[in-house]
């Protein structure tokens, strides 16, 4: 069996792309560099291009583990796939992995992530 391992950048650490922990999408979401939307002030949250990410498969990975794992929360009409995490939600607007450019972060509402146990895999 072949195992795809791949250098984070960002903690420089081996990540097997195919088997990320909670613990690794954590460090690598906390490590990305996120810009405010400033287009949306009435909806504040920020944003991590996948432009700044220096490996587009960790990105994809990452974007897949919020899919994989997030719950479906509906906004303005629209169903958004959400991750909390580190007191804050993480979601992409949906689209082919492929051409899926950002991941959003807001901060979650008090108490939020903390009131909801955490899953099996979570515990890893």
């Amino acid at each position: 069996m072949i195992v795809l391992v791949q250098t984070c950048i960002f903690h420089h650490c081996d990540i097997d792309l195919h088997n990320m922990t909670l613990v690794e999408v954590t460090e690598l979401l906390l490590a990305a560099e996120f810009q405010f939307a400033k287009t949306m002030p009435e909806t504040p949250h920020h944003y991590t291009l996948r432009a700044t990410w220096e490996g587009g498969i960790v990105f994809e990975e990452v974007v897949q583990f919020i899919r994989d794992h997030g719950r479906e929360e509906a906004y303005l009409g629209e169903t958004y796939i959400c991750l909390y995490l580190e007191g804050h939600k993480y979601w992409t607007m949906g689209g082919p992995l492929d051409q899926t450019r950002l991941i959003n972060r807001a901060e979650a509402a008090a108490g939020c992530d903390r009131k909801t146990p955490l899953p099996t895999w979570a515990k890893r």
